[in-house]
């Protein structure tokens, strides 16, 4: 072969190398649209939800009151249910007239006041009877009253048991002595260091107490 024809065949081989090499990018047809990759951005975890608020002291209510002096046959029966409702009755008989009141109403979700007491607030009474109505039964004659204890109860502190009773209003140890709910033997002592053994009502605006009726 001549030397000439060697030189054309040796640059055809070396041509041909070259091109078995990667391929080039392909540039994309007119009017194709070019597709890019974007990293996905970091997407914030949802906030956690706090719990729900559930009731503020679950060993208040339900629970059984009574208001009395101890004295004159009188008394207000108080059922509260768990979600702050209420019925009661108040009873009286006096010169042969029963007086009596047949109610319902709501109070106001507890708020803590410290650790041994809560304030709620009476948020609707209706009584069945109306007052000063007179209505007679046989032999028996009944006159309409109003609840006895929950008038004008604006503010009602509950006071739970373990509460001492200096730190309780003077009004209020006076009711409560009526059903002896101190810690104490004879369950009537006045010592500053007596505490309660049962659940208290105190209708601030009018110096009356409840007490409740289980240990």
């Amino acid at each position: 072969m001549r030397r000439g024809g060697r030189i054309i065949l040796l640059l055809a081989l070396t041509l041909g190398l070259t091109a078995c090499g990667a391929p080039p990018e392909t540039a994309p047809a007119p009017g194709e649209a070019v597709t890019e990759t974007v990293p996905a951005p970091d997407v914030a975890a949802p906030p956690e939800e706090e719990p729900a608020a559930g009731p503020v002291e679950e060993g208040i209510f339900p629970r059984s009151f009574r208001f009395a002096s101890g004295a004159g046959g009188w008394s207000t029966e108080l059922e509260v249910a768990a979600d702050g409702s209420f019925i009661g009755m108040y009873l009286d008989s006096d010169n042969g007239a029963t007086y009596i009141c047949h109610f319902s109403g709501n109070f106001s979700q507890p708020v803590k006041v410290d650790d041994l007491t809560y304030s709620m607030r009476l948020e609707s009474i209706e009584q069945e009877e109306t007052e000063g109505e007179e209505i007679t039964s046989g032999c028996f004659r009944f006159i309409g009253s109003s609840p006895h204890g929950l008038k004008n109860a604006d503010e009602i502190f509950i006071y739970l048991p373990g509460s001492r009773q200096q730190d309780l209003p003077e009004s209020f140890v006076g009711w409560a002595n009526t059903f002896c709910p101190w810690d104490t033997e004879d369950g009537r002592t006045q010592s500053g260091e007596d505490r309660l053994t049962r659940y208290g009502l105190y209708n601030v605006s009018e110096g009356m107490g409840f007490v409740s009726m289980e240990e």
